[in-house]
């Protein structure tokens, strides 16, 4: 007997409220698997919704969330969110966005070397480098200058994902 539509949508709702409540690396692996299942596209819708939610932690998490289920029709609002105001959102964006591989969004990465927050910064760097993004190289020589520690080993590991041998 398969389920009623009223009680998948209810099912589908209430995974969301829990991937909101439930740390990232618990709910990774119920992600990857729910992306292959009928479950996907209706958690993706509500996943989605959630991005307009005023619970900051609740955005952060719908956006890892499409980004581990790999949602092509979140691209555009995750494209939106870098350009957000809060650095965790921003961060969680170029995060699925580097999940997704998504290409369009490499000039949006781009810029987000530019970020004034270092945790945006190297995570584009990581992002770039993973997508082995050649045009990036100028920018991520530069951030091995970068005032803040991490930021320069996240250059670092960029460049040597690119096998660029004049950075190592």
């Amino acid at each position: 007997d398969a389920l009623s539509v009223p009680l998948q949508e209810e099912i589908a709702r209430r995974f969301v409220e829990l991937i909101c409540e439930m740390p990232e690396e618990i709910t990774l692996c119920y992600l990857r698997e729910l992306a292959v299942t009928d479950f996907r596209e209706r958690t993706a819708r509500y996943l989605l919704e959630n991005l307009t939610n005023e619970k900051n932690a609740n955005r952060e998490k719908s956006i890892w969330a499409l980004g581990a289920m790999r949602v092509e029709s979140a691209i555009p609002k995750l494209m939106e969110a870098l350009q957000g105001k809060e650095p965790y959102v921003r961060f969680a964006a170029v995060g699925a966005l580097r999940e997704m591989r998504v290409e369009s969004a490499v000039p949006k990465l781009m810029e987000a070397l530019q970020d004034k927050d270092a945790n945006v910064r190297s995570a584009a760097m990581f992002a770039l480098g993973e997508m082995r993004v050649e045009s990036a190289v100028p920018k991520l020589m530069d951030a091995l200058k970068d005032k803040v520690s991490f930021v320069r080993l996240a250059a670092a590991r960029a460049l040597g994902e690119m096998r660029v041998a004049s950075a190592v």
